[in-house]
């Protein structure tokens, strides 16, 4: 914590040590404040303002919640005017989805703020330390492993975007000396005093606290950061497992050898699994740990991190199923995509074929035999049989069941029936199955032209 010999030069300090290294980052393109207007906030900004080698950005988010908020953002966008700094405003509309409006107001947010700048900013928010003390109290009462307890993190790598607390280590009263020395001007939210709220009721406990425990503020954070050491150690040696569960393919997840590690490291892997693909849910992880130890042997959870867009609903989702004693992750950006269907078409090949949501077919040589052959295009049916190289039946050629096939091949089911055939015009025969199987008929037209088939998707 730094010294109150100077108040309010511990708030510049603060920020002149974090900022080079969070600024070294790859993605730390700009530099922006979640700018509510409140007195933290408007301290950072300012003493931001102070430092400034570069452009900032200052974003303040209207949720709409209170008859006065239409006036805060004026008083936001005329308090970084003066200070020559750029202003953002957004609207968001917050929709209590069963964990509070507070939970919802700050997904709201963030959700508002990520759409506005894309994942390469460091948006920097005022969280101080008894913050920091309130929400390790919060989590130790609610039950959390080290993961919880460990609290805010200075750094945060999300995938929306990367957020940073610079204050956490500065107490209220430096943040208040701050605004007195300046003479500042800050909004008073009186929903920071609504006992509605948890953790204002657990602001309403921290005075009492500090009488019979005068450094308990301080002393939570420093269980935080011994909660976070346990956390780093932890995710260190869920990565190494992670290595030895994975499948070449690293959205897959090979169950025999999650089960073989340690039960207590089991969803702290399928954590960093999950963070590999730059999904940072709990709710997954916990769904994709129940699948995982499940007794069917298929089965999917879904959940929609994705923000919205232009306040549009987003459709994207994030999935995990089980299939094979496997765990496949996989993103659906588009509802439409996982549903798509094309009509059965003929298809000259003197150019590529559009197949809307499922992307786009050419051949990749060119040649007048190419150019001019016609294929049948369609999705899978059912019922469907193929002629696969080498494969012979009491010596004569056989085809087999495209059901058989795709079981052999280890195709999941949910990959089934969007896959895409390609089928002889004169006979109607299966050539093949783009993207994982092609008959010997099939497979000696494209030897003879020098070509291959291209799925661009």
């Amino acid at each position: 914590m730094s010294s109150n010999s100077a108040p309010e030069k511990a708030v510049i300090a603060a920020l002149a040590a974090a900022l080079p290294f969070w600024r070294a980052h790859p993605r730390a393109k700009t530099l922006a404040v979640a700018f509510s207007g409140g007195l933290d906030s408007t301290v950072l900004l300012h003493a931001l303002a102070q430092l400034e080698t570069f452009n900032i950005e200052a974003i303040h988010v209207q949720h709409c919640l209170h008859p006065d908020s239409a006036s805060w953002a004026t008083h936001c966008i005329e308090v970084a005017k003066q200070l020559g700094v750029r202003a953002t405003h957004l609207t968001v509309k917050v929709k209590n989805v069963g964990n509070g409006i507070e939970d919802a107001a700050r997904r709201a947010r963030y959700q508002a703020i990520a759409a506005h700048t894309g994942p390469n900013v460091l948006l920097l928010t005022a969280h101080h330390l008894a913050d920091q003390a309130e929400t390790v109290l919060m989590k130790l009462l609610s039950g959390a492993g080290p993961r919880g307890v460990a609290g805010m993190q200075a750094l945060t790598e999300r995938r929306e975007f990367l957020l940073a607390r610079p204050l956490l280590g500065i107490t209220k009263a430096q943040i208040v000396a701050y605004a007195k020395h300046y003479g500042l001007r800050w909004i008073e939210d009186p929903g920071n005093q609504s006992l509605q709220f948890r953790r204002n009721q657990i602001r309403q406990l921290m005075p009492q606290i500090a009488a019979i425990y005068p450094d308990a503020q301080l002393t939570l954070s420093k269980y935080a950061e011994l909660a976070g050491s346990d956390r780093r150690l932890l995710e260190t040696q869920a990565r190494q497992a992670l290595a030895r569960c994975q499948s070449l393919d690293p959205a897959v997840l090979r169950l025999a050898f999650l089960h073989a590690e340690p039960a207590f490291l089991q969803s702290w892997i399928l954590r960093a699994w999950l963070a590999q693909m730059r999904v940072h849910s709990p709710a997954l992880v916990n769904a994709s740990m129940a699948l995982a130890n499940g007794a069917a042997e298929y089965g999917e959870v879904k959940t929609t991190t994705r923000s919205a867009v232009d306040g549009k609903p987003n459709s994207a989702s994030d999935a995990v199923r089980r299939y094979d004693n496997c765990l496949y992750y996989s993103v659906e950006d588009d509802i439409e995509v996982a549903t798509a269907r094309i009509a059965t078409t003929r298809w000259f090949a003197h150019s590529p074929l559009a197949l809307g949501k499922l992307g786009t077919l050419e051949f990749d040589a060119s040649s007048a035999e190419i150019s001019e052959s016609i294929w049948i295009v369609s999705q899978r049916r059912g019922g469907e049989r193929i002629q696969l190289p080498a494969r012979q039946h009491h010596g004569k050629p056989h085809r087999h069941a495209l059901k058989d096939i795709l079981q052999q091949l280890r195709v999941p089911p949910w990959q089934r029936n969007r896959l895409i055939i390609l089928q002889f015009p004169d006979t109607d025969e299966v050539g093949c199955v783009v993207g994982v199987c092609a008959s010997a008929r099939f497979q000696d037209w494209l030897v003879k032209h020098s070509t291959r088939l291209v799925h661009n998707n």
